[in-house]
């Protein structure tokens, strides 16, 4: 059984034909000998009779030609059948027929989706259509065992140079290509991240104290609309300046209202109530905090 491409063109087949008595082969059939009837069906279709005819020299050289026939040699014979007989709509296409007083041997074509005479890609369009290994084509392994030639570390390393300054990319010892953190010379600079966010300089000792952080560090603009603003504390906010001369002048007018009476008690009493002054207030800043981070 051969086996065609479906939609293929210009596609022959062959045919043996032998004597009806004794099976020895009929060498000289032409396209129009008395009797002959060849015929092809396609799957599920009806018989489509031929209309035989004969190549242009006649030799096995010729074109193509549709219906053509022709003896070959010790009782095989070429028949060109029509492009229809192998178009897409159908798994196989049969090949038969009879000769007056002879016997035409037949057969079958099984018409497939992949091409089996694409030794690339079977004609499949999935697939890469150029030889393994080859530009285009898949990638093997040479060595074996999924090395695929050592990883390409020499092509990766050549790829991932550094191309910014401060930023630095090491190949290590082992010959792999990657982020040696050890060997990193680069710091971090304001420049390689977003204007006025933390620097290498900004820390200190691995930590980040008020002085370390620049004033540009948190903005309004850099915080959703809803976050807390400096305009949104201010006029509950409570700095340690404010709380300190609040104290103090307090003490200071009790001294000058009355010297004599004024003493330790009375001074213990106003830190008292500062002290409840500033735990009320932490605690309604504290609420509205919460409130607007549930927004």
């Amino acid at each position: 059984m051969d086996i065609v491409k479906k939609g293929s063109t210009n596609r022959s087949v062959t045919l043996r034909i032998i004597d009806s008595s004794d099976g020895t082969p009929e060498t000289g059939v032409v396209f129009n000998t008395s009797g002959i009837d060849l015929w092809y069906r396609r799957e599920s279709a009806a018989v489509v009779p031929a209309t035989e005819a004969d190549l242009a020299t006649p030799a096995l050289t010729d074109a193509h030609l549709d219906w053509g026939f022709l003896h070959i040699s010790h009782g095989e014979y070429r028949f060109d059948l029509p492009d229809a007989a192998f178009a897409t709509g159908a798994q196989h296409v049969d090949i038969g027929g009879t000769v007056t007083g002879m016997i035409v041997i037949g057969g079958r074509v099984r018409l497939v989706d992949y091409d089996p005479e694409d030794g690339t890609r079977l004609g499949l369009t999935a697939m890469p259509n150029a030889a393994a290994d080859a530009a285009g084509g898949l990638a093997i392994s040479d060595a074996g065992g999924l090395d695929l030639d050592a990883r390409l570390d020499a092509a990766v390393s050549s790829r991932l140079a550094p191309t910014v300054a401060s930023r630095t990319l090491d190949v290590t010892s082992g010959g792999e290509a990657g982020i040696d953190l050890d060997n990193t010379s680069g710091t971090l600079a304001a420049a390689q991240i977003a204007s006025g966010a933390i620097t290498a300089a900004k820390f200190a000792a691995g930590a980040i104290d008020a002085a370390a952080i620049a004033s540009d560090a948190i903005t309004a603009v850099k915080i959703a609309a809803d976050a807390i603003t400096a305009a949104k504390i201010a006029s509950d906010a409570i700095g340690a300046a404010e709380l300190a001369t609040d104290a103090v002048n307090e003490i200071r007018d009790a001294i000058l209202s009355d010297s004599t009476a004024f003493k330790g008690a009375d001074i213990a009493a106003i830190l008292v109530d500062t002290a409840t002054t500033l735990n009320a207030k932490i605690n309604d800043l504290q609420t509205m905090v919460q409130s607007l981070a549930n927004r």
